[in-house]
């Protein structure tokens, strides 16, 4: 019985020594696109677009050619209103990520967006972003314009969403009540420790 017992707490230690330090010598690779009313509000009803007599091109779905005629009906708009080229977002504010440490090392550009679709809504996106891997990674907002400790961090804290991947480019959507004025920088956060990994300070261009 004994013996169970300790075998039963050597791969419960094991189980978390690996939660714990796979991650860093792990990867995870995000490639999202450029935030979009159509790649943010994915389930737009085609009937209610295309309406019900709709004859649709061979080969083609109902999303495909909803997104299709909703992109079309945005140029179409600007285009009359003497703009050329469709606006989709407007930058708010953006900073490059930087190391927190010799061991929790970031890099990459995180910008907040406001979309132009009439909707009014913010998206943060970060780009080419490339962080230290680690456990309970999560995108965070703050306060605070630089902040080098936990504390500092969770001055105006607001935690947006788990981190997607710590390679790559992805898009989080940003609360209904946020303010941009409230916002000074994006960290990328490790949760279960209280540990900084990667600190954006942000630059307003409002």
């Amino acid at each position: 019985m004994r013996r169970i017992v300790i075998a039963l707490s050597a791969l419960a230690a094991l189980a978390i020594v690996w939660w714990l330090a796979s991650p860093l010598f792990l990867n995870e690779t995000v490639d999202e696109d450029f935030p979009t009313t159509s790649s943010l509000a994915p389930d737009v009803d085609p009937v209610e677009l295309l309406g019900d007599d709709a004859v649709l091109p061979e080969g083609m779905s109902e999303p495909e050619a909803a997104a299709t005629m909703a992109s079309a009906a945005a140029v179409d708009q600007t285009a009359s209103e003497g703009m050329g080229e469709m606006a989709t977002a407007v930058m708010v504010a953006s900073g490059g990520f930087r190391d927190v440490d010799a061991i929790h090392r970031g890099s990459g550009e995180a910008t907040i967006y406001q979309l132009q679709d009439g909707s009014g809504d913010y998206v943060l996106r970060l780009e080419d972003l490339a962080v230290t891997n680690g456990p309970d990674l999560v995108v965070t907002l703050s306060g605070h314009p630089d902040p080098t400790s936990s504390d500092e961090l969770h001055e105006g804290f607001v935690e947006l969403a788990s981190l997607k991947g710590n390679l790559g480019n992805q898009n989080y959507e940003l609360p209904d009540d946020f303010d941009p004025a409230t916002v000074e920088s994006v960290a990328i956060y490790c949760r279960a420790f209280g540990v900084l990994f990667s600190v954006a300070p942000l630059t307003s261009f409002q």
